[in-house]
């Protein structure tokens, strides 16, 4: 008897997921890091984040973290600064070297990522469409760590770019395919445009 299609699915993803765990190993053994130093290192290649932040997105414990923390600013990799506005919190961010070695590891996902180049654009844009909504409703379900993902966040309306085209008239990406609009950009999103890590993301709701 054939599987469902929705099994499948899951079982596609698995083998996608297995490629990246080994592809990620592989860097980190081959730069003398963990998987997760590695992970660390390309989180905060865009932006400082407190500890705690840092560790919901990865979705590790504190001290698992802390411990990851431990050993970059050993190798000079990583640097922690007190929050000037709250003497209890940190930040935590890259030091020159660190920045310089994020740069580097920022590849390890190219084998895969050469394949889904070369898929023509409204399949790319399809697939991170489904990927993403995917994503929202486990995190709505709890079972992956919260993305700073357009999908979640209060900038993003999904049906909102024919109202703010018909106030503000023509404007970027007249004419996309897609109805969503972000709020902050003021600009309408194709689902090529829906981003999964954003630095200026806020929840919905918030």
């Amino acid at each position: 008897m054939t599987e469902p299609p929705e099994q499948r699915i899951a079982a596609a993803l698995e083998r996608l997921g297995q490629v990246q765990r080994v592809l990620i190993q592989d860097t980190a053994t081959a730069s003398g890091l963990s998987p997760l130093q590695v992970r660390v290192l390309l989180a905060l290649a865009g932006a400082p984040a407190r500890p705690s932040e840092l560790a919901a997105r990865l979705g590790v414990t504190r001290a698992t973290l802390t411990d990851s923390l431990q050993a970059l600013r050993a190798k000079g990799l990583c640097e922690v600064a007190p929050d000037e506005g709250d003497g209890r919190s940190r930040w935590v961010g890259l030091t020159a070297s660190g920045r310089s070695t994020s740069g580097r590891l920022a590849s390890w996902g190219m084998p895969v990522q050469r394949h889904l180049a070369a898929l023509p654009p409204g399949e790319q844009g399809g697939l991170l469409d489904s990927l993403l909504r995917l994503i929202a409703d486990l995190q709505r379900d709890g079972l992956i760590p919260p993305a700073r993902m357009c999908l979640t966040c209060r900038f993003y309306r999904p049906d909102g770019a024919g109202e703010r085209r018909a106030s503000a008239g023509p404007g970027p990406g007249e004419g996309a395919p897609s109805g969503a609009w972000c709020d902050l950009l003021a600009a309408p999103l194709t689902p090529v445009d829906l981003r999964l890590d954003c630095l200026e993301h806020e929840p919905a709701g918030a």
